[in-house]
């Protein structure tokens, strides 16, 4: 029976790292891209797996530590029930059904009991699907542009940064995916040799070459920490492959120094203190603080980064604060801080907290031991505080639950007396399924509508002339999830054209969406909108707090 779960798993993670990862659908390019759902799907399905296995066995491995994982969740939904929520409406239940998504599966798949030889095939199907997306990636303009076979594949396969939108995504998940690869490997008492030394050694240059090709500095650093301390583990822990550990450092070195050679790598390292991205970064931290001491216990509430840090922004400017604001801001590139702006210290306490005293415990039960695994988190970790890659990425969520739960200790298997009556186990069973099955397909539904968002939008500029306002029939505008997203950019489309209109009532229509939309996003183009109906309004101070927004956000 758990052998059956073991080739289950297989076969998701080979599904994810064969497919989902490679064919992309042409999307709008924003956070609700059809992969992140496609992933989360598959991700249910897993976690149905380990825990139909679970079930049908009558026993379970558990630990009273594992439990604080179940924290996030159920913190998050106190919170959306006593802090009011952004506009963004969907948000609360995306991010609650993802942390119960990420303790269901990593403590399912701590009940597979998996084998280190288990974990070494799980991992070696994900680097074969991240070696892949290397090769893919590897011909796109960004990186060798090698156009006419680049232009020559199928449209889906031609996702810029591997369709993770930008490199630093795309720099953290194969510096995670290699490095757990490693040492995998480097678990088994064998010394790594021959062949499987060539290929690996291979593999890993290919995947050290895009991450600095990419130029992504949290990518680089993460990399190349964690391939510095699983070094320190292999000298400890596997002194058979220190002849292999060597020649990985050193694949290290000379696939930085090609990529440094063909692209910008050096550039990149010798502005970090003051380039535009980290002045910009900079700016974006301060204000997040300022905003996050505003309410430093219960934050201001799920969604609600986007409205609430403008204001912020421009009492800080006019303070003479020497900041930097950016178009359409919604988080504060950093996935701590988002989480102490919106549910405050407590909040972060209790969804971050778990996590990370779960990893102490680990580390304390198997002491420098714990080093190789904690090189394997580090990539993911670290972008955390540059970006918020488990927001944008559910591929990130996927890799890490994987990686975390191959580091979880063994213990005993306990009965579940519950589940020894025949009827009540084929009950939950079938529930189980049940609800895994339906999760993933109204997630795969959703990436699929949000696929048909790209191929709708043409047809979102009204073709009837202003005043007369145009009515969406596509799927996107009723879907719970992208209707705000689809929303948003028919009024951009169509709104310019609206709210200089003659008649009152079609102005006042869409005035009305320009004034919700500017909760979500402030741009140069929503300003002009807000602009043109505050004068229809006549309301002097609106006006005079609008005009000083757009200087202090435009210096």
């Amino acid at each position: 029976m758990g052998a059956a779960a073991h080739l289950r798993l297989l076969a998701i993670t080979a599904m994810v790292s064969g497919c989902v990862l490679q064919w992309n659908l042409p999307n709008l390019g924003n956070n609700l891209i059809p992969r992140n759902f496609f992933v989360a799907a598959m991700m249910c399905l897993a976690c149905a797996s380990c825990w139909a296995h679970v079930l049908a066995s009558c026993r379970i491995r558990w630990q009273p530590v594992w439990g604080v994982v179940l924290i996030p969740p159920l913190m998050l939904a106190l919170h959306a029930s006593w802090v009011s929520i952004g506009s963004f409406s969907h948000y609360p239940w995306l991010a609650g059904f993802a942390l119960a998504l990420m303790a269901c599966f990593t403590i399912g798949l701590a009940q597979l009991d998996l084998s280190r030889w288990q974990w070494t095939s799980i991992s070696q199907l994900l680097l074969g699907g991240t070696s892949l997306l290397c090769l893919l990636t590897l011909w796109s303009p960004p990186y060798l542009a090698w156009n006419d076979g680049w232009f020559s594949l199928p449209l889906p396969l031609r996702a810029t940064q591997g369709g993770f939108q930008q490199p630093n995504l795309l720099a953290s998940f194969l510096a995670t995916s290699l490095v757990f690869a490693l040492w995998q490997q480097l678990r088994h008492p064998a010394p790594i040799q021959g062949w499987r030394a060539m290929t690996m050694l291979c593999l890993s240059a290919l995947h050290i070459f895009i991450v600095f090709k990419s130029g992504s500095r949290v990518g680089m650093l993460g990399l190349a920490i964690s391939m510095l301390l699983l070094g320190v583990w292999v000298h400890r822990f596997s002194p058979q492959n220190k002849r292999f550990g060597w020649w990985c450092l050193i694949s290290l070195l000379l696939a930085a120094l090609l990529a440094s050679w063909l692209g910008d790598v050096v550039d990149r390292l010798r502005d970090v203190a003051q380039g535009s991205s980290t002045t910009y970064r900079l700016s974006f931290i301060q204000a997040s603080f300022d905003l996050w001491w505003q309410s430093p216990w219960w934050g201001h509430g799920l969604g609600t980064f986007s409205e609430k840090i403008v204001p912020v922004f421009v009492q800080l400017i006019e303070a003479g604060r020497n900041l930097h604001y950016t178009p359409n801001l919604g988080h504060p590139h950093n996935e701590v801080l988002l989480w102490a702006v919106e549910t405050g210290a407590l909040g972060v306490l209790s969804v971050v907290g778990p996590w990370i005293f779960l990893i102490v415990w680990v580390c304390r039960q198997q002491a420098w031991n714990s080093l190789a695994w904690l090189a394997c988190l580090l990539p993911i970790s670290l972008h955390q505080f540059t970006e918020f890659p488990f927001h944008a990425s559910t591929a990130h969520i996927w890799l890490w639950c994987m990686v975390f739960a191959s580091g979880m200790p063994s213990t005993a298997w306990r009965p579940w007396n519950g589940m020894t009556n025949r009827g009540i186990k084929t009950g939950a069973i079938t529930m189980t399924c049940a609800l895994a099955f339906g999760f993933a397909w109204m997630l795969a539904e959703t990436g699929w509508v949000s696929h048909l968002a790209w191929k709708n939008r043409p047809t979102w500029i009204a073709a009837t002339p202003a005043p007369e306002p145009s009515i969406p029939t596509a799927r996107e505008f009723q879907h719970p999830i992208l209707k705000t997203f689809a929303s948003d950019q028919f009024i951009a489309l169509n709104a310019p054209r609206h709210v200089t209109a003659t008649e009152t009532i079609a102005k006042t229509h869409f005035c009305d969406d320009v004034w919700a939309m500017g909760k979500r996003w402030q741009n140069p183009t929503q300003w002009s909108l807000e602009k043109e109906c505050l004068r229809d309004r006549g309301d002097e101070g609106a006006t005079l707090w609008h005009q000083r927004k757009v200087n202090a956000l435009t210096k």
